[in-house]
């Protein structure tokens, strides 16, 4: 037996009451003299002092019915008892958590997991009696207030329910609803938790238990199934390709489906399907195709990358940017001697520059010239979009100052390190409006302690994010002697990658025209570094070019969810825009951050779920920028506790799991109310009533 108000149990002190009472309290009677009853008095005294056996009685029933009704006010319970008697039905408090995950999406014999998921919890509200209390939590949506707790609203609810893109930490969840539910008096009470258990982590630990906690059931709906955890590890575009061009797209699939297991994967631009094909897992769980597709016209194109296939979620895709363009006309700035020495970085610029003519999907979409330090002026800056400047010691005065008009009309500039320092701090001063400080760097020699390797990269930069996975990582194996430290002294000014010692590697600055610069903290001779000798190395000057002749460079066009979307677009002063959801058709209003910048982020600041969008012109709806959100790859790259682990995590908890064939069963939810017992408060209630009616019938009895 249980009590649920035990504080109460101190309340039978008052049975001693009646004791008292009729012990200390009983009725004293005048004394009148009469003679004849003189001889009487001895024995009538002595009487006197006893009770009889009815004031016994009388005393005893009343103190029973106050036992019985301090008993009732404690609320005793005897688990797993039925009593077929009114009111000794106890209650149950059950908070259900419901994974609307997209990951929750997955598909078995064509129902996907969430409606299997929705049926369980409808079905708890059904068999749920009049005493229980059901309540429900959806795991992707922040608590604005309690939902309905009427079983008719509740089960509308539920049904009415969709999944929504998250991330959801089930740990916080769970102890959230444990606080909660810790001063709530009841019988049993238990936490059901409706998941996959596959994408979800559990990130907070649990809280210290306490003896008034809820216990915790897993009800894990992929066990058994042949749920498949899949992604779409990478995908490849040409660097720089033109309109008109064909190119290849090419993606890896990578997961834990079995070998020989048939997937189909499908291609969108824009949201219209320009692609289908179906592939092969292999026996390391990798698949991998290429798509073919032209684009017509220049300008940025949203693309996405789908798999589909029984037991995988809907949100297996990958989405990215495509930018066709006219040819880029490139400039090299160096010396001609320093382009035939093997000793100089100019060397391997030259060379690696030239093969990349052509560099995309095959047309020439690289013009690649040269031009000598001494040659750099106004007029032969205006025919290039950028410029990649070798050793900037070898630029007087005025073509510093030419190079710095020609990024302000929207060029770009590419730098590298001079071994003068001089040579850097006039390019700090020139281009970059001494937002930067350029220093010799301590130490530096060609010893071999004294090479860096690559520290902190923002994968998500433009420069960086088209890069394959081996092309990056040959990146980060890139040893460095630099011969400057660089120190960024304004916000202006970003660096999206650095050494091993926390120092820039790269600095970027851009212009109000539109163009802008970025500067490698390094030389490229082969005594300073191996960067010439990488395959990372012609792409990232590519894609850096790219990233600063694009007339939007201002703006990014791949965001990771989570991270505040901000994009540049020339919506002649507009406060406000309509930015388009291509994939769900949903819209959202982006409202310019500061009046005439041209720049607009979402009008809520919320984050905006993982999609292909296109941001409309006011007037006449045409599109002025296209950008993509991803799933945040922390997402991607969750792994759940096995359930083993899980279930000894929460032990504390009285943990259990239930397997998902169980929905089908008879006995479900019965495991959920199975631990009911029989609440006495009410039985009681009636029972000291009963004595008092007995009481009041003894004392009037002559």
């Amino acid at each position: 037996m249980a009590f649920l108000q035990s504080a109460f149990l101190f309340g039978l002190a008052i049975v001693a009451i009646p004791l008292a009472l009729h012990l200390f309290m009983r009725r004293r009677l005048k004394s009148l003299p009469f003679p004849a009853l003189m001889l009487l008095t001895g024995s009538s005294r002595k009487s006197m002092r006893t009770l009889t056996p009815r004031q016994w009685l009388v005393m005893l029933l009343r103190m029973a019915a106050l036992a019985s009704i301090v008993a009732a006010a404690s609320q005793p319970v005897i688990r797993g008892l039925s009593l077929p008697l009114p009111g000794a039905a106890s209650s149950t408090t059950v908070h259900v958590i419901l994974d609307n995950s997209p990951g929750m999406n997955a598909k078995h014999n064509g129902v996907s997991l969430f409606e299997l998921a929705k049926a369980a919890a409808e079905k708890i509200v059904a068999v749920s009696s009049r005493e229980d209390d059901v309540s429900l939590e959806l795991a992707c949506e922040t608590p604005s207030g309690p939902l309905p707790r009427d079983p008719a609203a509740l089960s509308d609810s539920i049904r009415k329910s969709s999944t929504s893109y998250c991330s959801p930490d089930l740990g916080l969840i769970i102890n959230r609803a444990v606080r909660s539910m810790r001063d709530v008096r009841s019988v049993e009470k238990k936490i059901v938790v409706l998941s996959d258990l596959r994408r979800n982590v559990f990130i907070a630990p649990p809280l210290d238990p306490a003896k008034s906690d809820p216990d915790i059931i897993f009800v894990n709906l992929s066990q058994g199934l042949k749920v498949n955890d899949l992604s779409i590890a990478e995908i490849e575009t040409p660097l720089y390709p033109s309109p008109g061009e064909e190119m290849e797209i090419c993606y890896r699939l990578k997961g834990d489906a079995q070998a020989g297991a048939a997937l189909n994967v499908e291609m969108f631009i824009d949201a219209d399907k320009r692609g289908e094909q179906s592939v092969l897992m292999d026996e390391d769980g990798d698949a991998a195709g290429c798509f073919s597709v032209t684009l017509g016209e220049s300008g940025h194109a949203a693309g996405r990358i789908a798999a589909r296939g029984d037991g995988l979620p809907d949100d297996i895709s990958k989405r990215f940017i495509i930018s066709a363009r006219e040819k880029m006309k490139l400039a090299l700035v160096a010396s001609k001697e320093s382009m035939r020495d093997p000793e100089s970085g100019a060397f391997y610029l030259f060379r690696g520059l030239r093969a990349a003519t052509g560099a995309g999907g095959g047309a020439r979409s690289i013009e690649l010239s040269t031009l000598s330090p001494d040659g750099v002026d106004a007029r032969a800056l205006s025919d290039f979009d950028a410029v990649i400047v070798f050793d900037p010691s070898g630029l007087n005065p005025k073509g510093l100052a030419a190079l710095a008009d020609f990024v302000s009309s929207g060029g770009g500039a590419i730098l590298t390190s001079s071994k003068s320092i001089s040579a850097n701090q006039a390019v700090a001063r020139a281009l970059f409006s001494n937002s930067i400080s350029i220093s010799e760097r301590a130490g530096a020699s060609g010893s071999e302690n004294a090479f860096l390797t690559v520290g902190d990269v923002d994968s998500a930069h433009p420069i960086f994010s088209a890069l394959s996975g081996n092309v990056f990582a040959a990146f980060r194996e890139t040893r460095f002697n630099p011969h400057c430290a660089v120190d960024a002294v304004n916000p202006e000014t970003s660096s999206p990658a650095a050494f091993s010692d926390g120092s820039p590697l790269i600095v970027e600055r851009a212009a109000q025209g539109g163009g802008g610069a970025v500067f490698f903290a390094t030389d490229l001779s082969p005594a300073s570094t191996n960067f010439p000798l990488k395959t990372a190395f012609v792409p990232i000057l590519l894609l850096a070019a790219k990233h600063l002749t694009d007339s939007s460079q201002a703006s990014e066009y791949e965001f990771i969810y989570g991270r505040r979307a901000r994009i540049r677009a020339d919506a002649a002063g507009a406060s406000e825009l309509t930015v388009l959801n291509l994939e769900s058709g949903g819209k959202f209003t982006f409202t310019e951050i500061e009046r005439g910048g041209g720049i607009y982020s979402p009008e809520s600041g919320a984050p905006l779920p993982p999609g292909s969008y296109k941001a409309l012109h006011p007037d006449d709806d045409l599109a002025l920028a296209v950008f993509v959100i991803n799933p945040d790859d922390f997402y991607k790259a969750s792994r759940p506790l096995p359930l083993d682990d899980l279930l000894k995590t929460y032990k504390s908890w009285k943990a259990k799991s239930l397997h998902a064939s169980s929905f089908s069963g008879s006995n479900f939810p019965g495991d959920i109310f199975s631990d009911k017992g029989a609440a006495l408060w009410f039985p009681l209630l009636f029972l000291s009533a009963g004595f008092l009616l007995i009481e009041t019938f003894v004392v009037n009895k002559r």
